[in-house]
């Protein structure tokens, strides 16, 4: 009997091996299925009728492409009789690829909305309140602004940028740790003027610029003036720096904190946030951390009158304006 060569038939089998694996790659990197769409978050009004946006699916072969949109398949739940988040699927197959992209549509009941603004607005008008007001969700990107634009003395309000700085731009050392805890969580003004020498007046000021806060230290060189916009952009990069850098739960605790709160209007809302208080400026601007997390902002002119009410009263109605966008 002939005796089988098994070691060559191992050599055999290895490259074959090999060669299939070579082909997979190729096959993974050179041939793609691609879906493109125009909109892969649309916001629309309750009841109104939905269009699917624009899409096209090609396949590529070596950068060579094929128009294949005729046989993207879409699954479409969105009922526009309720308000809710909706996901609708797009699905492609085409020799042997499979490709899936998710398109989100946020139902809004628009008519509620205006009229919750209105009642907002309807509160500072009446009673003749020198106040601005921002509101951003910060999974939908629902934004209201209301007199964004007005220029306010900053007070205590620049210390969240000494924070963002130091952490973001700095090595932390236990002397800046204290410093930042002290400046956020008291507000303490002497641990604000040794960030400010630490930092550099310009380095500061150039720094909030680039984020886009062109009023940043404008005006004052130790507080400067902000708007609405402004503190936008300073709470936006907190909230993206508390959840994706490692030092973000330690700076995100320093800023929940109970001193010059006013934004609390429910003892059970965890709130971060800083305020600002000089002569007749009280602001309080935050970060409310619910299951729908959005910016508040109210700056006010209001400090002689009655203005923990005034603060407590808009942050409720912001955030049942909350409610009604993301429910």
């Amino acid at each position: 009997m002939k005796k089988v060569d098994f070691k060559h038939f191992n050599i055999i089998y290895l490259i074959s091996i090999i060669f299939m694996i070579i082909l997979f790659i190729v096959w993974q990197n050179s041939f793609k299925l691609i879906i493109n769409i125009s909109k892969e978050f649309e916001q629309i009004d309750l009841f109104s009728e939905y269009r699917i946006p624009n899409y096209n699916a090609e396949f590529c072969i070596f950068n060579k492409c094929k128009d294949i949109t005729n046989k993207v398949k879409i699954k479409n739940n969105v009922n526009t009789n309720k308000t809710g988040k909706y996901k609708i699927q797009y699905k492609v197959k085409y020799l042997f690829k499979t490709k899936f992209k998710i398109a989100e549509v946020n139902v809004i009941n628009d008519n509620l909305i205006r009229e919750t603004i209105k009642d907002i607005e309807n509160y500072i008008e009446i009673n003749n309140y020198k106040i601005s007001i921002g509101y951003v969700n910060l999974n939908n990107n629902y934004t209201y602004k209301y007199n964004e634009n007005e220029l306010f003395f900053g007070a205590s309000l620049i210390k969240t940028l000494d924070a963002l700085y130091i952490y973001e731009k700095t090595n932390i050392n236990d002397k800046t740790r204290n410093l930042v805890k002290n400046a956020i969580s008291i507000s303490d003004n002497e641990s604000h003027y040794e960030l400010l020498d630490i930092i550099g007046y310009n380095n500061l000021k150039n720094y909030g610029i680039e984020l886009g806060a062109l009023n940043t230290l404008k005006g004052d060189k130790v507080n400067g003036y902000t708007t609405v916009n402004d503190q936008i952009i300073y709470l936006k990069h907190l909230y993206e720096f508390v959840n994706s850098n490692d030092l973000g739960e330690e700076l995100k605790n320093y800023f929940i904190n109970d001193y010059g709160l006013r934004l609390n209007f429910n003892n059970d809302l965890v709130i971060m946030h800083k305020f600002g208080h000089y002569d007749e400026v009280f602001h309080d601007v935050g970060i409310v951390l619910t299951d729908e997390p959005y910016i508040v902002i109210i700056l006010t002119k209001e400090s002689k009158n009655d203005y923990s009410t005034i603060i407590r009263t808009i942050s409720e109605k912001i955030y049942n304006l909350n409610k009604i966008v993301t429910s």
